[in-house]
């Protein structure tokens, strides 16, 4: 399976199924030991590593993330920049508004990046290193026998892979077993994102309080981008982000050989619930003599993974 097929399927099927008991317990307990509000974070379908120059990394914060459990980044999704550009030139001549759109323009606050300009962001690349340096460790532990009533969903669920055909007798045994599910991060860190002086909060809160200040027959209006499943709802104030993961799962399937050769024989396999490009992660599989199988998922403490985004609606961040 390629890699865009593996993005696009992964993206699918979490877009479908609602968030499980089993990945509610989990993203729960790590939303909470950072006092963080569960339904702020926008999770990725593939968790991402930090990208390597500010270029990338500032493209993904402009992303204008959405409303639901997953952070959509793909190329139609907005950028923040964009409309908030678009934003100032609908506003009606005003001196805070002439103000917005010289630091909009002022090259100073952008990045050339192959001839694409990116709107500067803070944190930078080295200073989000050093924010994940300073984080705690995290670690957290279930045992699916204290949750019999737990309702399971169909994929992703547990212990959901990104499968061929062979894992299907995994995932259909592992349904109706007990298994044992730990986590542990090294560092995890909640790190606030913020726009770089090429925005001007005050233009930005007076648009959007003033709708009679918008010119008529602009290319955006309050509607299309404040109003109802408007473009610009919800804006990034922040990204969970961790490092050095080590992830366990034990299922007491009644497995054998055969299924223990096609887990090692893979090179898709991707473990639920923080689905990894396999090239960023180590993965041990063991079969005990009781037929239960155990995966153990590791990250080196110098990587740096990209959990979720942080989002509040546009309303409550004027408000």
């Amino acid at each position: 399976m390629s890699g865009c097929c593996l993005d696009d399927l992964l993206n699918k099927l979490i877009t479908l199924a609602m968030i499980n008991t089993y990945e509610e317990l989990i993203i729960s307990e790590i939303a909470s030991s950072l006092s963080l509000d569960l339904t702020s974070l926008r999770w990725f379908p593939i968790i991402p590593v930090l990208p390597d120059t500010d270029c990338d990394l500032f493209q993904l914060f402009d992303l204008v993330p959405g409303l639901g459990f997953v952070f959509k980044a793909n190329d139609g999704t907005p950028k923040f920049s964009a409309l908030y550009g678009e934003l100032l030139q609908a506003q009606k001549q005003s001196f805070i508004n002439d103000i917005a759109i010289k630091n909009f323009q002022n090259t100073k606050y952008w990045l050339n990046c192959n001839s694409t300009e990116v709107p500067i962001y803070v944190p930078s690349d080295a200073d989000f290193v050093t924010a994940v340096g300073a984080g705690s460790s995290f670690d957290f532990t279930f045992d699916s026998t204290n949750y019999p009533n737990a309702q399971i969903k169909p994929f992703p669920a547990y212990p959901s892979f990104v499968i061929n055909q062979p894992f299907l007798y995994f995932n259909e045994t592992a349904m109706d077993e007990r298994f044992v599910f730990s986590l542990h991060f090294d560092k995890l860190v909640h790190i606030p994102i913020q726009s770089g002086s090429w925005f001007t909060s005050s233009a930005f809160v007076t648009a959007y309080k003033n709708k009679t200040n918008w010119q008529t027959g602009s290319a955006v209006t309050w509607d299309s981008l404040f109003g109802k499943g408007g473009a610009l709802n919800y804006v990034t104030n922040g990204i969970l982000a961790a490092s050095g993961m080590t992830l366990t799962i034990q299922s007491y399937g009644n497995y054998d050989e055969s299924t223990l050769n096609d887990l090692k024989s893979n090179q898709q396999t991707s473990v639920w619930p923080f689905y990894m490009n396999p090239e960023n992660t180590t993965q041990d599989f063991i079969l005990g003599d009781d037929g239960s199988i155990t995966i153990t998922v590791t990250t080196t403490s110098s990587e740096i993974s990209m959990l979720a985004m942080q989002a509040i609606s546009v309303k409550n961040l004027v408000g």
